[in-house]
Formats: C-alpha cells, structure tokens, sequence
C-alpha cells in the first residue's frame, strides 16, 4: 500500500499549523502547491511568477523557498527546461508528519476531558492477617449481629416503598414505586456520538474488505490512534466519511 498518497488539503492543513515560517513563507508555498499538477506531478512555476501573484518581491520568493526547503517541505531541482526554471517536489510524507503529530495532540486534548474522574487507590489487594470474619450489611438488613446490644434501632429505608393503604382481606395489592434513593449517571451525548459514529466506520471498513483477510489484516494493522480520531470526526459530521478518509489516509484506491 503507498502511504505518500499525494493529498492537497493535508499539506495546506499542514502549512497552517506549523510553527517557524513567516506568513510570506507560507503564502510561497501554498503558491507552489498550487500549480502541482495531480495528473503528472509537474510542479515549476517561475520566480517571477510567484512574485508576481503574491506581490513581493523576486529575492523574497527565493528566501522563502530556501526556508521551506531546509524544513523538509519541497525537494528543489533545475531541470533546465524553459527559462531554466526550478523543478519543486513537495515531500508528502513531511506534510503527514504535522497533520499526524497535530491529531494526536488533540487526541490527548480530548481524553483529558473524556476520561473518568476515579481514584487512582487500587484497593487492597489480599485480606488482612488480623481480619476476622463480620456479617454482610445492608442498609435493609434487620438482623441483630449487625447492631450492638445497646443500640436503638433505626427505621429502615427502603428502595421500594408501597403506595396507598395497606391491602386487607380480598384487596388487591396496589402498585409500588420507585422511590429517589438511586442516581443515574446519565451519558453525555457527544460521547455517545462519537461512539456511534466510530461504530459506523469500522462497520463499514469490515463489510468492505473482511472477505480478504490478508487487505483486511494490513489495514487494521495501519491504523493508528491519529487515524482513528480523525475517521471518527468524519464519520461524525457525514456518514460514510469515516471509511473514506481511513482510505484516503492509507493510499487504497476503491
């Protein structure tokens, strides 16, 4: 599978989050990204050219694409071709590590706020030496062992409790409700979403291509937590769109 599947839109996303280049940088680059051609790679605008769209001057242009070039983003070859212009190769895989590094900063982000508060105490792991066996408790239990002697005994409470009169002889038992005691913890629900929507993707990915074991198998292998996130987002936004991007991400044509 090609993993340097030439991809526009990640390089622009690319060039707007890093940090280090000056906006005239980015504004060169994102000229040059420009007039790549999808069809055969050719990439070799002019200096003047550049200069000319971004209004700036020829020297800058060329600053520019020495820095962009010393931080990995374009391979700059003369090929001597008309007005002996420069041959520019954008490095894709550059361009992914930023789109990569950047998801998996917001995959942190985002599991600050979605993990669960719990007490990192692990519990006691093995019973004490000097434990002695006690009655189970329970906050209906009636049994005398779980009191001392001396003291009152309290009223009960009770979950459930009887509504209306007491049914007496040939009454029929009225209905019971339940009461306040329990909270439920209820679900947020984009936490629900983005399960579903994780649910979907996957439930594609697998009706697609589990008749080939061996594609199937390379392709959960690939996935990773950046990829992961960023299906799931998708998905999450337009069915069908977590599949294609995992796709798009890996170079699978279909």
């Amino acid at each position: 599978m090609n993993f340097q599947k030439p991809n526009i839109l990640i390089a622009f996303k690319a060039l707007t989050i890093v940090s280090g280049l000056s906006i005239t940088d980015r504004r060169v680059a994102g000229a040059i990204l420009d007039h790549y051609n999808r069809i055969n790679g050719q990439c070799d605008p002019s200096l003047e050219t550049i200069a000319a769209l971004l209004g700036v001057h020829r020297r800058t242009v060329i600053r520019s694409i020495n820095r962009l070039e010393r931080n990995g983003f374009f391979k700059r070859t003369r090929h001597g071709g008309k007005f002996h212009r420069n041959f520019y190769a954008p490095c894709w895989a550059r361009f992914l590590e930023f789109e990569n590094e950047w998801t998996r900063r917001r995959f942190e982000r985002s599991r600050k706020w979605r993990r669960e508060r719990l007490s990192p105490w692990q519990g006691q792991k093995s019973h004490l030496s000097s434990g002695t066996d006690v009655t189970q408790t329970y906050p209906i239990n009636l049994s005398n062992e779980t009191l001392p002697d001396d003291s009152p005994r309290a009223e009960p409470t009770r979950a459930i409790r009887a509504s209306g009169p007491r049914p007496g002889n040939g009454e029929k038992q009225p209905s019971k409700q339940i009461g306040t005691r329990f909270k439920i913890k209820h679900i947020r629900s984009r936490d629900a979403a983005l399960a579903a929507a994780e649910r979907r993707w996957c439930d594609d990915l697998h009706k697609q291509f589990s008749h080939d074991e061996v594609q199937y198998g390379k392709i959960i292998e690939a996935i990773d937590a950046s990829i992961q996130l960023a299906a799931t987002d998708a998905e999450l936004y337009r069915h069908g769109a977590g599949l294609k991007l995992v796709l798009d991400r890996l170079g699978i044509l279909t």
